[in-house]
């Protein structure tokens, strides 16, 4: 209190020197004041700082005004008696004799200045008083802002007067009366951005601006510091933005710096807009229309970056923005540069304060959506996600669960995320990852002690997370959640990490009580547990030395603990079976088929298939061969089913003799048969528990190419039954020429692969036009390229 008296020309004295002054005190959170004025004004004057927009901060000013109005002031607020004078050596701001004044101590920061209101006869006046280097210069740069204004002849806006008397004190006009607030980005506010750039616009080389340097000197400062509450993956990606930045000419013009509705009165025809001291020149274009559109939405309105990069497409559309630049409509990319510079410049600022508020997370989190979006055809999306999800996480308690030592970014594709997190964090986590720009699809699988997460990506990559906050194994909890996350450290890639005997620990509960032997890999953490100081311990360092299974010894120690008691355990059986319906019922499955001649290459493509499913998707994955296989092949009645299916891998194909049309369609029913009952069989056991299944050929088989299963029938016979058949989700036929096909397997003649392929081309072709669902030829060349193909269609359709 004393400083920011001392800061406006007053002194806090005894009885004997000063005048005394009843004084109203508004404190901010962390209970430092945050408005003062008199305590026997008549006027909530304190009000002139605050913006009165939206209908909460109209309900409350209409509440401070009653309470004013009925002179209840003193009940409601703090109040405080000091002895007051002038001192004699400053000038003073505020006669402390009149009642008519206000006092605003500020915004935190090292931009802070102190922000005084007086009213004269209804007329009044502000002060900005700076008591700091950074200060001045910003009281400075708002009075030269003004007059260059001046110079303009504004015709669509006012700004106020000023006047400078003191070298660290700013006057201004009080522009209240001009208007009310706008919240929404108007055709006004359209018209007047378009008169700035119209008089003030240039065409400047991008990598010769003032504000690109001054942003590359402000990145190298935050990298530099290392301060750990700055986001260390949102710096990665503004320098990858920075370093895209080349020699083109951009639309450079004024900017305002804190274009927002709180700096903005608005009537039908202009604006008033004040707090000129952040405002530059040689700014990109469009600056100061995505700040309006961006503060306002992430500060007040608390909307997601989803919502609000579709109010700036509906808002600064093309056609405006080919206006406002001599460019043809790039938006997007003065939006990218917006992000960079202004990111870059308040991460600057909050690096520079010792503590921060719960605006500047609301912030961080939202850029980092944005600049990731940005960025969204320069990178891939997964390993921007990861950096993203721990940068969120960074001012959060949690533990990575075997999380590997690095950068977040460069996991493997085939990699996923263990999280050990507080359960009351849960919502936010998935409220962030469901809201993020580049993700199209979340599924979500809630259990009693954890959460499945699969994150599926614009770019056809996915994530998939576990969120655990209770380490259980059925009826058992293995490790203190809480415990863990206590212990957790914080390794040099900011991530907070497991502490190594924890992990030890889980690593041997969680293979000990499944019933099988710790991986090799593991082996070389059991010297942590040589010298264990509970019984726990000494049994899992018997399974990491010997490759034995004690679980029986595991249970029993697990046992004594109080999260184990009976009534505990018969619950957590409870919400095990419970969770075992929930996997079952929520599991999507899916039928995938491949179809083409000998050769074309579908064993390898389907091995490939399963190991990227298994280990992208996660879900388990059942191969088939040609179908259902509820019954034996017709032969196994004959031979058993051993000796057959041995006689049928050795045989070539289309080797069958049989002509005889009642023989063929006997055999044909046969096998229709197991198609018809069997396509339920699979889809109970496989596809409702979330199973992947591979069908190596299909019923297309039959269709055209029923000699290889040894059936003469017209084809519009057996074409018939496909429609009695459950669709497969997704079916590929893979095909080449049959040069291509002959290098690989000489087992039929190039004549019969050509007539094939064409018979398969055109069934594929009749079924993508007659059914709904998905029919894809391949010309199955590069296995990469094919691989793509189908893990693009597989993921799609799983999302």
């Amino acid at each position: 209190m004393k400083n920011i008296f001392k800061s406006l020309g007053i002194e806090i004295t005894d009885s004997n020197n000063g005048l005394l002054t009843t004084l109203l005190i508004i404190n901010n959170p962390d209970g430092t004041p945050r408005w003062i004025c008199n305590a026997n004004s008549k006027k909530a004057l304190f009000l002139k700082f605050y913006s009165i927009g939206k209908f909460k901060s109209m309900l409350f000013a209409l509440i401070i005004r009653m309470v004013f109005l009925f002179r209840l002031q003193k009940l409601v607020f703090k109040t405080k008696k000091l002895y007051l004078k002038n001192n004699s050596f400053n000038k003073t701001v505020v006669d402390f004799s009149d009642i008519n004044w206000a006092i605003f101590t500020g915004t935190v920061g090292p931009n802070n200045k102190i922000i005084t209101y007086k009213e004269n006869n209804g007329k009044g006046k502000f002060y900005k008083v700076a008591y700091s280097p950074i200060g001045l210069s910003l009281i400075k740069n708002e009075e030269f802002i003004i007059n260059k204004l001046g110079f303009i002849a504004p015709e669509n806006f006012v700004v106020p007067k000023c006047k400078r008397e003191v070298n660290n004190i700013l006057e201004l006009d009080d522009l209240s009366s001009f208007g009310g607030r706008n919240l929404v980005f108007s055709k006004t506010h359209e018209l007047v951005l378009s008169e700035i750039y119209k008089k003030s616009k240039e065409e400047l080389r991008i990598d010769l601006l003032p504000v690109i340097h001054a942003t590359k000197k402000k990145l190298i400062d935050l990298e530099r510091i290392k301060d750990k509450r700055i986001p260390i993956g949102m710096l990665k990606k503004l320098s990858k933005i920075y370093n895209t930045i080349d020699r083109r000419t951009i639309s450079v013009t004024l900017a305002h710096g804190d274009f927002t509705p709180w700096n903005i009165y608005a009537n039908d025809e202009k604006l008033a807009i004040y707090d000129w001291e952040l405002a530059q020149t040689l700014i990109p274009v469009g600056f100061d229309a995505f700040h309006f559109i961006i503060q306002q939405n992430i500060l007040v309105n608390r909307k997601s970056w989803k919502e609000i990069s579709q109010e700036i497409k509906s808002k600064i559309t093309p056609e405006l923005f080919a206006k406002w630049s001599s460019e043809n409509s790039k938006v997007d990319e003065y939006l990218q540069l917006y992000l960079l510079i202004n990111t870059v410049s308040y991460l600057h600022i909050y690096a520079r304060q010792l503590k921060w508020h719960e605006q500047v997370y609301w912030q961080l989190d939202t850029w980092n959506h944005a600049i990731s979006e940005s960025l969204k055809g320069q990178q891939l999306h997964r390993p921007m996600i990861i950096a993203d999800i721990f940068d969120y996480l960074q001012h959060r308690e949690y533990a990575g669960i075997k999380f590997p030592n690095g950068s977040p970014e460069n996991l493997s594709e085939y990699s996923d995320i263990d999280l050990c997190i507080k359960k009351e964090d849960l919502s936010g986590i998935l409220k962030y990852l469901q809201q993020h720009p580049l993700c199209i699809q979340t599924h979500v699988i809630k259990k009693s002690f954890m959460a499945s997460v699969q994150l599926f990506f614009k770019d056809k990559t996915l994530l998939s997370i576990d969120l655990v906050w209770s380490f259980k194994r059925k009826s058992i909890t293995m490790l203190d959640a809480n415990q863990v996350i206590e212990n957790a450290y914080v390794n040099k890639h900011h991530i907070k990490q497991m502490e190594l005997l924890d992990m030890v620990r889980y690593i041997g509960l969680f293979y000990g009580l499944n019933d099988t032997i710790i991986p090799s890999k593991f082996k070389a953490y059991q010297q942590l547990l040589e010298n264990g100081k509970v019984a726990l311990d000494e049994v899992l360092y018997c399974n990491y030395i010997d490759n034995t299974i004690r679980k029986k010894e595991l249970v029993k120690c697990l046992s004594s603990k109080p999260e184990n008691s009976l009534v505990n355990r018969t619950l957590s059986t409870f919400n095990y079976y419970m969770d075992t319906v929930k996997q079952l019922v929520f599991s999507k499955g899916l039928v995938i088929t491949f179809s083409g001649v000998d050769g074309a290459g579908k064993s390898t493509v389907i091995e490939n298939v399963k190991y990227e499913i298994e280990k992208r998707l996660r879900k388990p994955v059942k191969i088939l061969r040609h179908r259902p296989s509820l019954l034996p092949i017709l032969s196994a009645w004959v031979k058993g089913k051993v000796k057959a299916e041995q006689d049928a891998a050795n045989r070539l194909p289309r080797k069958g003799t049989n002509k005889n049309f009642i023989s063929s369609f006997l055999r044909f029913s046969y096998y229709y048969t197991d198609y018809l009952f069997g396509q339920f069989y699979v889809y109970f056991k496989y596809t409702c528990r979330g199973h992947i299944v591979l069908y190596d050929r299909y019923y297309f088989d039959f269709i055209n190419d029923s000699k290889r299963s040894n059936i003469q029938l017209p084809k519009q016979i057996i074409k018939a039954g496909y429609h009695l058949l459950l669709k497969p989700d997704l079916n590929f036929f893979l095909y080449a020429d049959s040069e291509v096909i002959l290098k690989r397997k000489k087992e039929l003649d190039a004549k019969t692969i050509s007539v094939l392929n064409e018979e398969y081309l055109d069934l594929f072709k009749t079924l993508r036009n007659s059914e709904k669902d998905h029919y894809t030829a391949i010309n199955n060349i590069e296995l990469k390229d094919t691989l793509n193909l189908i893990m693009y269609d597989t993921i799609t359709k799983v999302a």
